[in-house]
């Protein structure tokens, strides 16, 4: 159940991102230096879509191989879904200083 709640989660706010974070922005960054430059970035699409793609994979194995008990689980899934939250906060605050 942990696996769905997540995966819907994540789709979801994949989905919210690629239709109101940095609109009409085709490249999103996915790496920043420590100095605020971006390393690199990616099409708009597999930007949004990578970490929830990565997210679901795991949880999908590792629920499936019994690896994790699942309290662990739900707390992976968290961390899934926070990290995903935040690459969206860091993208949102770097369109803010590029755009002004």
């Amino acid at each position: 159940m942990t696996v769905i709640i997540a995966a819907i989660a994540m789709i979801l706010i994949a989905a919210y991102a690629y239709i109101n974070v940095a609109p009409g922005v085709a490249a999103i960054p996915m790496q920043w230096s420590p100095s605020g430059q971006v390393n690199y970035s990616w099409p708009r699409l597999t930007a949004f879509a990578a970490l929830p793609i990565i997210g679901i994979v795991a949880l999908v194995l590792l629920n499936a191989f019994a690896v994790a008990p699942p309290d662990v689980m739900v707390v992976i899934a968290v961390l899934f879904v926070v990290i995903q939250l935040l690459h969206i906060a860091l993208t949102r605050r770097w369109f803010a200083k590029t755009r002004i």
